[in-house]
């Protein structure tokens, strides 16, 4: 070996060994208007010995730009096979295999990172973080996708914590009007049904408390659960749970007017 080339010292990282013989490479190759071919020669084995001992990857090849600085490499190598021959074609095809076996390798090693974030993004709950994330969800749901990439919920919400105490109905409007003091929203918010009222219409067909998987908060809501934290009982006294709150088909004799309306739930 040319006493230039120094061989890779023990208890180096992979990529600090493949960054320093990316300095090398582009210390005696690529900065020298004539490249000695021994100490090419010396390179490329040495990069080679380094690669049978190590596994290759995005990780490695972006950080220690070995595979930028070995294709740059490979053309002065071929610019010098078509002028002198010989060994030179040697080192050109040795290098050109290895270029692209890293490319192979990267892309093999791009596909099984991906794969590994996607099941970390399905095991997740809360929130998605990004349009991919939620459009995985909805696949894994067998959703509706309206839009592709989809759009994504609300980031986040603010719950005003203080009671302004049940609406009153307007005698003229039919509305529900709340005393809402300085709340302006509130005061916009003019509903003409009570939640109760609207179960009891057989809102959704009986489906509204049905089980379903969320892929917005990638949880699985069980009906019994949620009537318990966030119905009233004697909002659903007398109303037969099975067909009227938590029935996974839209039955359109239960609602109201004998129709099927609404969205899906995401």
């Amino acid at each position: 070996m040319s006493e230039k080339i120094k061989k890779p010292k023990n208890g180096k990282s992979a990529e600090h060994i493949y960054k320093d013989l990316a300095k090398a490479i582009q210390k005696e190759v690529l900065e020298q208007s004539e490249p000695s071919l021994e100490t090419c020669m010396d390179l490329i084995d040495t990069v080679i010995q380094q690669n049978s001992v190590t596994k290759m990857t995005v990780s490695i090849l972006t950080n220690s730009m070995i595979g930028k600085i070995l294709g740059k490499a490979v053309k002065t190598f071929k610019r010098n096979k078509r002028t002198e021959g010989g060994d030179w074609i040697k080192l050109t095809e040795k290098s050109s295999d290895l270029v692209q076996s890293w490319k192979k390798a990267a892309e093999k090693d791009s596909k099984e990172l991906k794969t590994i974030k996607a099941k970390e993004d399905l095991s997740s709950t809360g929130l998605p973080q990004n349009a991919s994330q939620y459009k995985a969800r909805l696949v894994k749901y067998s959703k509706e996708m309206y839009k592709d990439p989809p759009v994504l919920p609300p980031p986040s919400m603010t719950i005003d914590t203080e009671n302004y105490g049940l609406p009153q109905r307007n005698s003229k409007t039919g509305e529900l009007e709340f005393q809402g003091g300085d709340c302006e929203k509130l005061k916009e918010f003019c509903p003409n049904r009570t939640p109760e009222e609207v179960l009891r219409a057989g809102s959704f067909g009986g489906t509204y408390f049905r089980a379903i998987n969320s892929a917005v908060t990638n949880i699985r809501y069980i009906p019994s659960e949620v009537l318990k934290d966030t119905v009233k009982p004697e909002w659903i006294e007398g109303l037969n749970l099975k067909t009227q709150l938590t029935s996974q088909v839209y039955k359109k004799d239960i609602n109201k007017y004998g129709v099927k309306c609404g969205g899906s739930l995401g």
